[in-house]
């Protein structure tokens, strides 16, 4: 099935993928022009809902202020999704209303200052606490009943290392581009992927607040994917550069890494059904399917998805 962007006239791109926690039969896609000062002149703010048996028509307008970078379903109110919108703004839908309007939205001073890149749900006592990450360094805690503020406010930021009289290692503010949480593996943990090309790994302290347990230098340019292998949770993916990399929580070299392809990675993630199975995509519109219990220097199918960029690929796990 090919689901088109109803708005012909505008060329925007798929940026996120969000598939319903229930049973895998509807999909919201966010629609956005991430490159900066890119946006055309009139183009619609609008994200859909997809009922995966009907390609022809949304079944959901989500209609926002600013585009939408980002989209996820609440895993267990399934009718309520939250979007990060380009404007740093995060915005509250649900799907029950047709009109397609947010809920409720974040307050432009009390949001991030650049495109809101990712955005996760928080295992919590209720199910209203959701995390957003930013270029602007800054990850945010949210309580859904109450979007004046955010619940708690980090700043993602590495110290340098001294060696001797030399110093080493990035010094300064990281930018986030997205996240991983995974409640099999910690509820009070997450990975981010950095824009400069870091990963690290985030806990939560006992009262209250962030702080950086481990950092890994992973790629040449901005980290696309980062995902916790969903069997072996030690394990984590990350996607960058021209490459794809495994990674063992102990260690800050990976494990395994793809060679360097000759087209950029975009995104990646994880087999929800076969544990040494993992998928990427690349810029010159192709799929790689990899399995690391055939072999791990070729991907075992390489298909040809489309004549343009793919820009981000997601497992429906309910369906699998």
């Amino acid at each position: 099935a090919v689901f088109k962007d109803p708005h012909k006239d505008f060329k925007r791109t798929a940026t996120h993928i969000s598939w319903v926690p229930t049973d895998g039969k509807k999909v919201a896609v966010a629609y956005s022009v991430l490159r900066f000062q890119s946006t055309p002149e009139g183009m619609p703010t609008d994200s859909y809902i997809w009922d995966v048996t009907n390609p022809n028509v949304p079944e959901t307008k989500l209609s926002p202020t600013s585009p939408l970078c980002c989209i996820e379903y609440n895993p267990k109110e399934t009718y309520t999704l939250v979007g990060g919108c380009y404007n740093g703004v995060v915005s509250l839908f649900d799907s029950r209303k047709p009109q397609g309007k947010p809920v409720i939205e974040s307050e432009m001073k009390q949001s991030h200052k650049d495109p809101v890149y990712d955005i996760k749900w928080f295992q919590s006592k209720s199910p209203n606490m959701f995390m957003s990450c930013s270029t602007d360094g800054s990850v945010l805690l949210w309580d859904s009943r109450n979007m004046g503020q955010p619940v708690e406010t980090y700043e993602v930021s590495l110290a340098s290392e001294k060696s001797g009289s030399d110093e080493k290692g990035f010094r300064g503010v990281l930018g986030g581009e997205v996240m991983d949480y995974d409640i099999s593996y910690s509820p009070t943990k997450f990975l981010l992927g950095s824009e400069q090309g870091y990963i690290v790994a985030c806990g939560r302290r006992k009262n209250g607040g962030y702080q950086i347990d481990r950092s890994y230098f992973a790629h040449h340019g901005p980290v696309y994917s980062v995902q916790r292998n969903p069997f072996m949770t030690k394990f984590f993916l990350s996607i960058g550069d021209w490459t794809a990399k495994i990674w063992m929580d102990d260690l800050t070299s990976p494990i395994i890494t793809t060679k360097y392809h000759s087209a950029y990675l975009t995104d990646g993630c994880w087999s929800s059904s076969r544990p040494g199975v993992f998928f990427t995509t690349k810029m010159d519109g192709t799929l790689d399917i990899w399995d690391l219990t055939y072999k791990q220097s070729h991907p075992l199918l390489t298909v040809s998805v489309s004549n343009e960029a793919l820009q981000t690929i997601q497992i429906g796990r309910a369906s699998c």
